[in-house]
């Protein structure tokens, strides 16, 4: 998934199999019309319309044990909103902090 949208985040260390300890997970978003709506989409669907975004080979959505390795099993769905929320966050503290510092 991490392949397939932007991430611009050093939350996810995909080398090192490192992962913050915060989880974010789709919950309930209310997005209104707008550029930065349509932007915000664009990445969900592509990954939706993309097999291995959405669900990779391999990939099963239950777990059959509570230790799996990491991205075997979970909602690839609400991973991808969650990424993109993330993201999201991440980029606005980073032009609030350019604001402030100028």
């Amino acid at each position: 998934m991490f392949t397939y949208t932007p991430i611009i985040t050093d939350w996810v260390k995909i080398e090192n199999q490192k992962w913050d300890a915060e989880m974010y997970d789709a919950n309930f978003i209310i997005l209104h019309k707008s550029e930065y709506t349509r932007n915000f989409l664009k990445w969900a669907l592509l990954c939706a319309a993309t097999k291995q975004c959405i669900h990779p080979d391999g990939s099963q959505l239950y777990c059959t044990s509570p230790r799996t390795t990491i991205g075997s099993c979970h909602r690839f769905d609400q991973s991808v909103m969650g990424i993109l929320n993330v993201n999201s966050e991440y980029k606005r503290s980073l032009i609030g902090m350019e604001i402030w510092n100028n």
